[in-house]
């Protein structure tokens, strides 16, 4: 009993080093892959998932593992539950695609926790300009996703924010400091 039981547990580290693996292979791919590997945690956004999956994962570049992974909204006109439509320009209400850095937490008038950000690349350098940032919204994830019109509700209260629920952007806080980066891809 005590061999499955470490063979499941084995298991699931090859699986997180695994997915950490297709994660690398796609950092290695922008052109800034240097200065981001060099980070010890960053956040790495996959949209190429729908937005019913996990899709916003803290990676440990260290020691190549996925060290959490939560639910992540997008914009409005991105997409319904997959996101498709981006872009840089303000009030286009699509998210954007590139590298990110966290800049601080500050006090927002609509939601508990919110983390301004700059865009470092071409297709986002207009994000701190354009008020995108990281804050919290809806309810648990069985709430929310419950149709497909909820769920499309909810894309509403964005204008290319990284939102998150609540309870996950608590967690996700510990990760959130100055200079963390954040590599948004399909």
């Amino acid at each position: 009993m005590v061999f499955i039981s470490i063979f499941f547990i084995l298991l699931g580290s090859v699986t997180l080093d695994n997915e950490y693996s297709n994660f690398y292979k796609r950092i290695k791919n922008h052109k800034k892959s240097k200065m981001i590997l060099q980070k010890d945690v960053i956040i790495f956004v996959d949209y190429s998932k729908p937005i019913t999956e996990k899709r916003l994962h803290v990676l440990d570049n260290k020691k190549r593992v996925i060290l959490a992974s939560y639910h992540v909204g997008h914009a409005f006109n991105t997409g319904d539950l997959i996101a498709k439509n981006f872009s840089n320009r303000k009030n286009s209400r699509k998210s954007s695609l590139g590298l990110f850095r966290l800049l601080s937490e500050y006090d927002s008038r609509f939601f508990e926790y919110s983390y301004r950000i700059e865009g470092l690349d071409k297709t986002n350098s207009n994000a701190f300009v354009r008020g995108v940032v990281i804050h919290e919204q809806g309810d648990e994830p069985g709430v929310i996703f419950a149709s497909k019109s909820k769920a499309r509700f909810y894309q509403l209260l964005t204008d290319g924010c990284f939102s998150l629920f609540p309870g996950d952007l608590v967690e996700l806080s510990h990760y959130l400091k100055p200079g963390v980066l954040i590599l948004a891809v399909i």
